[in-house]
């Protein structure tokens, strides 16, 4: 009989997994686990309350000391009186504009105004050079749609044209036989292989932002033991995963792609002969073996640093 044992955290609900701690929980993590969630949710709130009661604690004391100043409170008084007169102003001129409105000499010398500046528009508006700009300036916007149009029916009627079409067609396959011709030449391939044989090859593998999952385990691993370590760390033309300069010790992680053909192989067998003949010594692990820990990876190194095979 199979025993079924409740979650840990108090939810009520059946486990069904069992984390590294020891502990059984009826969601895969422990965070999404109910129980544990009202949990975490108290907190949060209880965060957010104290937070706010401390800042407007921290708000009210500053107020406090602010009043305390003189100057403070003259500039207070000064602006509350000035909101005031703002708006008994604003009452006075309300009360002066509906008395105007009522005084018929008023109303005579508006509408006077108003006439008088239609009347200096209509002029303006009448005048030959208005009239002169205007018509520039329509003839200028009717030109350039004119202009469009006829371009772009010549345009329509030039590819309608077969010969036309045909030595527009040669031309542009023309420009990118050039282009294609000036990439692949053998000026161009001589240039990128000297500078990735003067560094550049070192720096493009630098530059790669995302290393194998376990090639960074084991990155970690080795700074624990020996913080003097350096990633990417380059000898002749190549760059070894990591190294121990101090002991001249390559460490690599080969994956999948070092045995993926024999070119790849025989490539990587070349790299280790011509690096060991400088007097380093190599530590690799491999794809198809289990990722070793901290132990295996300390008396690997130890044994290379004594001469144990």
């Amino acid at each position: 009989m199979s025993i079924q044992k409740m979650c840990d955290y108090g939810c009520g609900h059946l486990a069904t997994y069992q984390f590294k701690n020891g502990k059984w929980c009826c969601s895969k993590h422990h965070h999404q686990c109910p129980a544990r969630r009202k949990v975490i949710s108290r907190i949060i709130k209880e965060k957010m309350r104290t937070e706010s009661i401390e800042s407007k604690n921290k708000r009210y004391e500053k107020l406090k000391e602010l009043h305390k100043d003189e100057g403070f409170k003259k500039r207070f008084s000064n602006s509350v009186k000035n909101g005031m007169n703002k708006e008994t102003v604003k009452k006075k001129l309300c009360k002066n504009a509906k008395e105007r409105e009522k005084d018929p000499d008023y109303k005579k010398h508006k509408i006077e105004t108003i006439k008088n500046k239609w009347i200096d528009d209509k002029s303006i508006y009448n005048s030959n050079e208005y009239r002169n700009k205007l018509s520039k300036s329509i003839k200028r916007s009717h030109n350039k749609k004119e202009y469009l149009i006829k371009r772009s029916k010549q345009s329509i009627e030039m590819w309608k044209d077969y010969e036309y079409r045909n030595n527009h067609i040669n031309m542009m396959k023309g420009k990118w036989a050039d282009m294609d011709s000036s990439y692949n030449s053998e000026e161009r391939s001589n240039k990128i292989r000297r500078y990735m044989f003067n560094g550049g090859a070192q720096i493009a593998i630098k530059g790669i932002k995302n290393p194998s999952r376990q090639e960074c385990i084991i990155r970690e691993i080795v700074k624990e033991l020996f913080p003097g370590c350096e990633y990417q760390y380059s000898i002749l033309n190549y760059s070894i995963d990591v190294a121990i300069p101090k002991y001249k010790i390559a460490i690599e992680y080969d994956g999948y792609y070092h045995f993926n053909s024999e070119e790849s192989i025989n490539y990587h067998n070349e790299r280790q002969k011509e690096i060991e003949k400088l007097g380093w010594r190599f530590l690799r692990y491999n794809y198809f073996q289990v990722l070793p820990g901290i132990k295996k990876i300390k008396k690997d190194i130890e044994g290379i640093i004594n001469g144990v095979s």
